[in-house]
């Protein structure tokens, strides 16, 4: 040690991250506020209304129905069984 440095042993570290998202809520959840954060910029950036963006994210729900393999069916049978309500207006 001098001038104030302290010298530590080096050592090796045999360290191993493995990353595991099994819980599609979790991916869900952070797919939907990466959306959210880039409309709210578009949105006060572009003369664009919250009405413009829920239709357009109607649409690519559609859109990606169909990329993830879904009938017409089952993605209008999605939409005729989705149930909204608002459980914090703090989330708006």
């Amino acid at each position: 040690m001098s001038d104030n440095v302290i010298e530590f042993p080096k050592a090796e570290l045999d360290i191993d991250v493995e990353l595991e998202i099994d819980d599609d809520m979790v991916v869900i959840e952070g797919v939907t506020e990466l959306v959210d954060i880039m409309l709210h910029g578009f949105n006060s950036a572009h003369e664009v209304t919250p009405e413009h963006i829920m239709t357009a994210m109607m649409q690519l729900a559609v859109i990606w129905g169909f990329r993830a393999g879904m009938t017409p069916d089952e993605i209008m049978d999605l939409f005729k069984r989705m149930r909204v309500r608002l459980e914090d207006e703090d989330d708006v």
